[in-house]
């Protein structure tokens, strides 16, 4: 029995190949609150700036779209003119010209979402077809059609005002020989449970998980539950099959507006876990995923996160205000645009994590002639590593203090004093719990019994090594005091013992690094 897991193989298999892999290829997709207008129209924006630079290597919008899951382009309306059009032209002996109608009217009728709207049309359609093609002489995918009715609505009648008499005898005929036909076993599961299966737009009985026994063909499913709805899956039902669909994540996936993941805004796991599936059914290197952060005070902030599909990794994270401060204008988005691609960032950016280095996807300075003299630019991609902050410079040397204590040696005083002392009050502290321990532990033999012979060695050990260990951390408290206070009368006596602290930090892609001098 062949398994499925998932969408990931019914769309990146029929998705991929090796010349849309050629060249380096970008998704990109928002994810939050997918109705926030504010993170759409920014979104756009982000796009557009993407788009200029990387030109068709960015997947974005309809051309994701197109790959998950098309969307209608017209209404029911639309296409019920559309229908009547090609039944005219079928009329008219145009049969050429109504099975290009045809052709493009169902096209549509196939991205409309399941349910009776969609199979009333799609019988509309395909039988209308039927007779186009019949008459230009392909009867068996004429056959193939009524076939393809009679499998979901096996008691389909054909209307005799518009078919005649021999088309509806060989209708009949069909479904005398499908009945006669083994139907196929077909389990569809889902994550979670309990959700409507439909079959080419129609509606099957039960919920998952269920065993379907369907007639051998091939089949388009979608799962539903509490208003989510999974992406379509292609399903071939010519033995027993099986179908496993992760409606969770492919029901927050919404591409009725702007492509967006829907997550709640503090969810990073879920944000990002779901952008890298989405960029492996698309079928990209780099996938691009941008949230909004809103701020309880004052302006808020985009955040574009860069992951690679092929290893898992979360390559960089850019984050930018949309509003300025008072007389300073917000950056514009052009500068996040330019660190998704290169890595490059400046002051513009209030927030970056660059975890590796960039992928070798650049925006191309300009477009080279193309060969043979075809007439089109083609772009280049080039690396270039990102600049990362200028060194910090070199400490110079303490200039010499007046006080009291002599030079050389006041600093090291007084760290030294204070370093030692609260080192001798922790060992002190510890001593002298562990000897309280040893000591109770010692009168546990005593409770509500006389000890024994055999008792008493062990009474004895551990009363001698707790009277040792409590000596032993008195002592340790004294003397950690003495030190902690000697350092500080160091420092009120020499206030130039230490010296102030100087700090110094660097920050770029390869790490952090902190120093500090005394």
């Amino acid at each position: 029995m062949s398994r499925r897991a998932g969408v990931l193989v019914a769309v990146a298999l029929g998705l991929g190949g090796g010349a849309a892999r050629a060249q380096t290829t970008m998704g990109f997709i928002i994810s939050g609150d997918c109705r926030d207008p504010d993170l759409s129209q920014n979104a756009r924006q982000l796009a557009r700036e993407l788009k200029a630079r990387l030109g068709d290597q960015l997947l974005h919008d309809d051309a994701l779209r197109a790959r998950l899951a098309p969307q209608p382009a017209v209404d029911a309306e639309d296409l019920g003119r559309q229908l009547e059009a090609a039944e005219t032209l079928f009329y008219n002996g145009e049969h050429t010209k109504s099975e290009a109608a045809l052709l493009h009217a169902l096209e549509d009728i196939r991205r409309f979402p399941p349910g009776p709207e969609r199979w009333k049309l799609t019988v509309r359609a395909e039988l209308l077809e039927s007779q186009v093609i019949r008459r230009l002489g392909r009867a068996t995918e004429a056959d193939e059609l009524f076939r393809h009715v009679l499998r979901l609505q096996p008691g389909f009648q054909l209307d005799p005002d518009y078919f005649m008499p021999s088309i509806r005898q060989k209708f009949d005929r069909l479904r005398k020989e499908l009945q006669a036909t083994r139907k196929v076993r077909v389990e569809v599961k889902s994550v979670p449970a309990g959700a409507e299966i439909y079959l080419d737009g129609v509606k099957q009985p039960g919920v998952t998980p269920a065993a379907l026994e369907v007639w051998p063909g091939d089949y388009e499913v979608v799962v539903a539950r509490e208003g989510q709805r999974s992406l379509p899956h292609q399903l071939g039902a010519h033995k027993e099959n099986a179908l496993l669909v992760d409606l969770q994540f492919e029901g927050a996936i919404q591409l009725d507006r702007d492509p967006c993941f829907a997550t709640r805004a503090s969810d990073e796991r879920s944000r990002l876990a779901g952008a890298l599936k989405i960029g492996t059914l698309l079928g990209v290197d780099t996938m691009v995923v941008l949230h909004l952060i809103r701020a309880a005070a004052g302006p808020s902030s985009l955040g574009a996160t860069v992951l690679d599909t092929r290893t898992a990794q979360k390559l960089r994270y850019g984050e930018i205000k949309l509003q300025g401060a008072p007389g300073h204008p917000a950056p514009p988005l052009g500068v996040l645009a330019k660190f998704v691609i290169t890595g490059e960032y400046g002051q513009e950016l209030v927030a970056v994590d660059v975890a590796a280095p960039p992928l070798p996807l650049a925006a191309p300075a300009k477009p080279s002639p193309s060969p043979a003299g075809s007439g089109q630019a083609v772009s280049t991609l080039t690396w270039a590593p990102p600049p990362g902050p200028p060194p910090a410079a070199p400490l110079a040397p303490a200039e010499a203090k007046p006080g009291l204590l002599p030079g050389g040696w006041r600093g090291g005083a007084v760290i030294g004093a204070g370093g030692g002392g609260l080192a001798a009050l922790l060992a002190g502290g510890a001593l002298l719990l562990a000897g309280d321990l040893a000591m109770s532990e010692s009168n546990d033999y005593f409770q509500g019994r006389v000890p024994t012979q055999d008792d008493l060695p062990r009474i004895s050990q551990l009363r001698s090594a707790g009277t040792l260990e409590q000596v032993l951390g008195v002592a340790g408290l004294v003397a950690g005091g003495a030190a902690v206070a000697a350092a500080g009368a160091l420092m009120m006596v020499d206030p130039f013992a230490a010296g102030p602290a100087q700090v110094s930090a660097a920050i770029g892609p390869g790490g952090a690094a902190v120093q500090v001098r005394w």
